[in-house]
C-alpha cells in the first residue's frame, strides 16, 4: 500500500536525514516568525497594527508624545536609550509594543486612540464598533461601562506607557523566539533517541505513533510552561517596579487596571466573546498566560492600603514626638 511505503521511508537513513533537516527548518522558521516582526520587519508589523483615518496613518499628538517623555523620565531611562522608543497610534483600545531595546532596530510603542480622550463627551460614538459588531448602544449598561473604560486620566495613561516601556526593556521577544525552537529540538532529540535505543523502527508503526504523541504533548507542555512562566514573572516584575515608584503610581495603577477591566467587561457583555471572562480577565483556559487583571488590580489595592497605613503610622509617631 502507498501509505505503508510512505511511512517505511522514514525508517530508512534517507528518511532519518530528511526528518533531521525538516526539524531544523521548522525550528528556524519558528524563530523567524517570532523574531523578525520585532526586528527587520518591525515597520511592516507597525503598518499592519497601526490605526488609520481615511487611509492615512494617524499621527501621534504632541500631548501623547509628552506623556511618553514623562513615562521615560519616571523610569529614569538613559539618554542613550530614549531614542529607541518611537510612539505610534495603534488600532483598538489596548497598548501595543514592537521590538526591544536589546535590538539595534529599536522599539515602537503603540498608543491607542482613546488615550487622546479627556472626557466621555470626546468619544466618537458613531465611529466605534466593537469587534465587528454593529454600533454600540451607549445608553445600555455595557455601553456606559465601555465609556468609563475608554477614558483614562493622565497618570493612568502614563502608568500604562511605563508598563510597555518596562516590557520593551526585557528579553521577552528573544525568549519568545527561542522557546518554540527549543521545544521542536527537544521533540526531535527525544523521539530520535528513543527510536534508536529501543529499535522502534523495527517495530509496528502504531507503537511509534503512540510515542510520538506522548513526546509531542510533553514538548508542547514544556513550551507552554516556560513561555507562561516567563510572562508571569515579567508581569510581576513590572507591577512591583511601578508600585515602588510611589503613591502616585499606586493610585494610577489601581485606576489603570480598573479601567481595563471595565472595558473588557463591556466587550464581554456586548459580544459574548469567549476570549474574555465575565470579570474582564483574558480567558486562558488551561494555561496561565499572564497574571489575571483582577489579581493585578488587587495587588495595587493592597500596596496602596499598606502605603496609607505606613503614612498614618508615621504621623502618629510625629505627633507623639512633639508632645
Amino acid at each position: 500500500m502507498a501509505s505503508q511505503k510512505f511511512f517505511r521511508f522514514f525508517t530508512t537513513e534517507r528518511g532519518k536525514k530528511f526528518m533531521m533537516y525538516t526539524s531544523t527548518i521548522a525550528g528556524l522558521s519558528a524563530f523567524c516568525i517570532k523574531y523578525l516582526p520585532h526586528t527587520l520587519l518591525a515597520e511592516k508589523h507597525k503598518e499592519i497594527v497601526a490605526s488609520y483615518q481615511n487611509g492615512i496613518e494617524r499621527k501621534v499628538s504632541e500631548t501623547l508624545e509628552k506623556r511618553l517623555v514623562t513615562a521615560l523620565n519616571s523610569l529614569k531611562i538613559t539618554d542613550s536609550e530614549r531614542d529607541f522608543f518611537v510612539p505610534f497610534i495603534v488600532s483598538g483600545f489596548d497598548l501595543y509594543s514592537i521590538g526591544s531595546t536589546k535590538f539595534r532596530d529599536g522599539c515602537l510603542v503603540g498608543i491607542p486612540v482613546n488615550y487622546s480622550y479627556t472626557a466621555s463627551d470626546e468619544i466618537p460614538r458613531t465611529e466605534i464598533t466593537v469587534r465587528g459588531y454593529d454600533q454600540v448602544d451607549w445608553s445600555s449598561n455595557a455601553g456606559k461601562l465601555l465609556q468609563e473604560g475608554l477614558v483614562l486620566s493622565e497618570p493612568e495613561q502614563i502608568f500604562g506607557i511605563c508598563r510597555e516601556i518596562l516590557e520593551l526593556k526585557s528579553h521577552k521577544v528573544l525568549f519568545n523566539a527561542l522557546y518554540p525552537v527549543g521545544s521542536i529540538l527537544l521533540y526531535y532529540s527525544i523521539t530520535s533517541t528513543v527510536n534508536t535505543r529501543n529499535h522502534l523502527f523495527k517495530g509496528p508503526l502504531s507503537l511509534r505513533l503512540v510515542m510520538y504523541s506522548i513526546v509531542g504533548l510533553f514538548s508542547l507542555g514544556i513550551y507552554c510552561f516556560v513561555k507562561d512562566f516567563t510572562q508571569v514573572a515579567l508581569d510581576k516584575y513590572v507591577d512591583e517596579t511601578l508600585a515602588n515608584l510611589g503613591a502616585n503610581f499606586l493610585v494610577a495603577g489601581l485606576g489603570f487596571y480598573d479601567k481595563i477591566l471595565k472595558k473588557n467587561m463591556a466587550i464581554k457583555n456586548l459580544t459574548n466573546t469567549s476570549e474574555l471572562t465575565a470579570m474582564g480577565n483574558i480567558n486562558s483556559y488551561f494555561r496561565t498566560k499572564t497574571i489575571p487583571l483582577t489579581d493585578r488590580k488587587m495587588y495595587f489595592q493592597k500596596r496602596l492600603k499598606e502605603f496609607i497605613a505606613e503614612e498614618e503610622k508615621k504621623k502618629e509617631i510625629e505627633i507623639d514626638e512633639t508632645k
